[in-house]
């Protein structure tokens, strides 16, 4: 006999086997590749594969809820973890973070630049609130867990950049087969440089 209640799990669990798996693919080292040299300005002039081997590290899939402190970590050919998948605060509770993961970006002069990458699968891009505006926060999370890692005190240039990247595999018509960025630049409205 078939009732709401079973027809409502039936649908939960297609809906977390379909996230798991979204998860896994996107959280392969080579489909991060892929996505960081067609998303990001800094890796489209490298090889995905010399992405895939030389600039991804860290990988961190959400599985399950972690302290902030400790990693969680998944052996594998193609995916490592070390990197949070979940950010955790008091005040402004908790974020699970679809796949995280660092990246290194080579540059000249033998320094190397590292980048925090966070990924999500949203099966539609309208949720019910801009997408956007979600992703924006995301990267504020991972902006703000830096402290006390990576910078402390007054520190902020030593802040390291971050990217959410979103993928809408059902999209609205007018958006789909596309990639749209939103960034972050200045903008000088008075006076002259």
């Amino acid at each position: 006999m078939d009732t709401a209640l079973a027809g409502n799990l039936k649908i939960a669990s297609e809906h977390i086997r379909y996230d798991k798996c979204a998860k896994k693919v996107i959280g392969n080292k080579s489909v991060a590749a892929w996505i960081l040299k067609t998303c990001t300005r800094e890796f489209s002039k490298y090889d995905a594969e010399y992405i895939r081997e030389n600039c991804i590290c860290d990988v961190s899939i959400a599985e399950s809820a972690v302290h902030q402190d400790h990693g969680v970590v998944l052996d594998g050919d193609d995916i490592l973890g070390c990197l949070n998948s979940e950010s955790s605060s008091i005040n402004e509770g908790t974020v699970h973070f679809d796949v995280k993961f660092r990246s290194i970006l080579p540059e000249e002069g033998g320094k190397n630049i590292s980048i925090i990458i966070n990924m999500e699968m949203q099966k539609k891009d309208n949720p019910g609130y801009a997408v956007v505006t979600r992703g924006i926060y995301y990267s504020a999370r991972m902006i703000s867990e830096q402290y006390g890692t990576v910078f402390k005190k007054s520190e902020y240039q030593k802040i390291q950049k971050t990217y959410s990247i979103w993928i809408c595999p059902e999209p609205v018509k007018k958006s789909a087969n596309s990639i749209i960025r939103y960034r972050i630049w200045e903008e000088e409205i008075h006076g002259k440089s």
